[in-house]
């Protein structure tokens, strides 16, 4: 578990979690690259970030998941330059890649950027005995 994370490194990914359990209180960070890879079967859970998306165009993903559970919740965006992340999320699952686009999360009111409430990407259930 970490509480207060703030990593601010460009064009690389900043969290890479591969097959273990992270869960964040508090995720603050700069500049442009995937904020948190999840990996492998990993389960990663943030509560609460601020993204200070400064810097060039964002072409990379703001968080990546292949084949593991995530779940974000009270992201927000600020961004004055207007390079915001095209990409919020992206989920692959068995091969299949789905993004959540920034059109679909809700606007904010202030600092140029988006805010989303939550966000859930998980393995199907297990079968019912």
């Amino acid at each position: 578990w970490v509480r207060q994370l703030n990593v601010e490194c460009a064009d690389v990914v900043n969290v890479d979690n591969r097959s273990a359990s992270l869960w964040i209180l508090g995720l603050k960070t700069e500049r442009n690259g995937v904020k948190i890879a999840t990996a492998r079967g990993a389960r990663t859970e943030v509560l609460g970030a601020h993204i200070y998306a400064t810097g060039p165009a964002k072409t990379e993903p703001l968080f990546r998941s292949v084949d593991a559970e995530v779940s974000y919740a009270g992201v927000a965006e600020s961004c004055f330059n207007r390079n915001n992340y095209g990409i919020w999320v992206e989920e692959t699952r068995g091969g299949v890649t789905r993004r959540l686009a920034s059109s679909n999360v809700a606007a904010r009111t202030s600092a140029n950027g988006r805010a989303m409430d939550l966000y859930c990407g998980f393995t199907r259930f297990p079968a019912s005995p």
